[in-house]
């Protein structure tokens, strides 16, 4: 799944701050969208670090999900999150294995720690593996891009305008979020499309 447009052949690929604001704007997305509370995000423009997204409480909050089943679904929910940029930037950041390496090596390791509890999160109708978890997480990650496709691009532009000198927190957020929830009420409650 490509959320970007392809370039056209000959049209210059885009600058490394493009793509890490792209990558962290996943991020942030998907988090606001599983109702994560986001703290702060930002984009290095040079250097080997792309970026950083910081969530209040820091993730993953596991300790405090009481039931296996519950354990599971905030995994899954933490491994959608990690994913987004993967599904988010793909097709369009030409070092996307490196560029994803760390956060597709975290939701491997989440995923493990779920096949080796047992417990399975409902919304898996595969058998309990790490493959399944994660082409799960990255669906999922590409259907939340997907509906918010256009904040990801705003959030994108706003992180590259700021020459990735500034870090976004808490009241740019706040109001991203709940921009983003009366977006997903307005969608929900539209009649289908004959």
């Amino acid at each position: 799944m490509k959320l970007w447009k392809r370039r056209s052949e000959g049209e210059a690929p885009p600058a490394p701050l493009e793509v890490r604001a792209r990558h962290e704007a996943c991020h942030a997305i998907v988090s606001l969208a599983l109702d994560l509370e986001v703290k702060s995000l930002d984009v290095i423009s040079e250097g080997p670090y792309g970026g950083n997204t910081s969530w209040l409480p820091a993730m993953p909050l596991l300790k405090e999900v009481n039931t296996p089943r519950g354990r599971a679904d905030r995994q899954l929910e933490f491994m959608t999150v990690i994913v987004a940029p993967y599904v988010g930037t793909r097709g369009i950041d030409a070092d996307l294995e490196l560029s994803c390496s760390k956060d597709l090596s975290d939701a491997r390791a989440l995923a493990s720690e779920i096949v080796k509890a047992g417990t399975a999160p409902p919304s898996l109708a595969d058998p309990l593996t790490v493959e399944n978890l994660l082409h799960l997480a990255e669906s999922q990650a590409g259907q939340l891009l997907t509906e918010y496709r256009d904040f990801v691009d705003d959030l994108t532009k706003l992180l590259i305008d700021t020459g990735g000198q500034y870090k976004l927190g808490r009241h740019e957020l706040v109001p991203l979020g709940g921009r983003m929830a009366r977006h997903h009420a307005e969608m929900t409650q539209r009649p289908a499309d004959c």
